[in-house]
């Protein structure tokens, strides 16, 4: 069967690209300065401070000093998001971002952890783990179906 989409399919590897591109022509637009070295980080000096966006896929986390600098940012990002699905903001001093949790205890510290995610990764894993393997992937990789 073929079909032809009217948007992007999401977890597709064309919505993530089509997704970049969107949010990176924003991001230009709104005058940040995308990394020459990590095109999934921008920046942009707001108020005299850095206000840093990085991206992974469609998980979006702005930093800045100033609340209201991340809540402005947030509310143009929000434009071009809604648009193409539902968005969910945390703002508060703790996020949880990529399996991550960034805690931000005082306003010149921050905690990185990942205890929930090393417990659900226990949690799967088999009970006994004895033996051998000549690679690190899965036993059915390469098994065609």
């Amino acid at each position: 069967m073929y079909l032809k989409l009217k948007k992007a399919l999401y977890g597709t590897l064309q919505s993530a690209m089509h997704f970049w591109k969107t949010l990176n022509a924003k991001l230009i637009s709104m005058g940040f300065m995308v990394n020459p070295y990590d095109k999934c980080i921008a920046n942009k000096v707001i108020r005299r401070r850095k206000c840093t966006i990085l991206w992974q896929l469609d998980d979006i986390k702005v930093s800045d000093v100033d609340s209201q600098v991340v809540s402005g940012v947030l509310g143009e990002l929000r434009k071009i998001i809604r648009k193409r699905g539902t968005t969910n903001c945390e703002s508060w001093q703790k996020h949880n971002y990529l399996g991550m949790v960034l805690d931000y205890p005082t306003r010149d510290a921050v905690q990185i952890t990942m205890y929930d995610y090393i417990k659900n990764m226990l949690v799967q894993l088999p009970p006994v783990m004895d033996g051998e393997s000549r690679t690190p992937a899965t036993l059915h990789l390469f098994e065609v179906n």
